[in-house]
Order: C-alpha cells, then structure tokens, then sequence
C-alpha cells in the first residue's frame, strides 16, 4: 500500500524553502559552537548561544506552518482501490474506474520529496503530481512522499496496474 500526504497549500513550497536556508544557518551556528571552547570571551559565546535559541523558534514556527499547509488530506493506494481522505470524510475509488492516470518522474525519482534539495527549485519547476479521471470528474495532486519505502511501494503498484493493462503516463 501506498500513502502520501496531500499538499493543500502553494504556500507548503516557499515555507520549505525558507525552512531549507534557516537549516543551513544553523548549521553554520553549530559548526561555529565547535570553535566556542577556545574563545575566552563569555559574550560571544552568549550571542552565539541566543542566536541559536532564535533559530530553534524560528524553525519550530516554519515547521507549524508546513504542517498547517499539508493539511489532514492523504492519498493511499493499494492495488485494487484508491483512497482520498479528507480527514472528516473518505471517497474510495475501485482502480478500474480510473483512466487518464498520469505520475511526475518526479514522484518516482529515488529522492524522497522531503530531500532538501528537492525544494531549491523554483516552484513552477516543482512536480510532484499524481493525476487521474474517473468517469465524471479529473483529480490532479501535489504529493510528499516521506520515505524510500514509499516510492518503492509506488514503483511495485505501478508495474501491477501495467501488468493488468492499465495506461500509466509519466509526465
């Protein structure tokens, strides 16, 4: 079985990026915290210490924010149905219904989408789209794929639905 979380929010990209430069800050504050047992100067090593505490806040908040932006609404796929959940409500799709199924490369890559370099891109560059059409309607989505182990679990449902005939488009 396959899950992902659905982003809700456009504003789920430039978070993570601003999310991405902030890590980058504090690692550079960390790696300067090695040089802090040889500087004599206590108020260097307390600007260095509440310059990290910022960062940690900081950070905390753009993390909330993602999460706001991801929502409550996920995907999972098994070989016979697909689910979307809204939180509050599910809508089932049996596979057979579906046409017009088409993945990003993206989405299949070995990088997990949670890869800080997966979000160095401009947003427009970004596509990590899941899309299909069932008989009345067309769903097109945004996915974050948190592990290796799920888009093994996608590559597997993907040689199954080819197996059986579907039409798989990668974009």
């Amino acid at each position: 079985m396959f899950k992902a979380k659905i982003i809700q929010d456009d504003k789920y990209f430039s978070t993570k990026k601003w999310l991405l430069n902030f890590g980058l800050i504090g690692s550079f504050l960390g790696g300067m915290s090695y040089f802090i047992f040889y500087i004599e100067n206590p108020g260097i090593y307390a600007i260095l210490l509440v310059l990290t505490l910022i960062l940690f806040y900081i950070k905390y908040q753009f993390e909330s924010k993602i999460n706001h932006f991801l929502g409550k609404k996920s995907l999972a796929i098994n070989k016979d149905f697909l689910t979307i959940d809204e939180g509050n409500s599910e809508m089932t799709i049996p596979m057979k219904e579906l046409s017009n199924l088409s993945i990003s490369k993206e989405l299949m890559a070995l990088e997990v989408q949670d890869n800080a370099l997966s979000t160095v891109r401009p947003v427009s560059e970004l596509s990590n789209i899941f899309k299909f059409r069932t008989h009345d309607k067309e769903y097109s989505f945004h996915l974050v794929i948190d592990s290796y182990y799920m888009v093994e679990q996608l590559k597997k449902l993907i040689q199954n639905w080819e197996m059986n005939g579907m039409v798989v488009t990668r974009l």
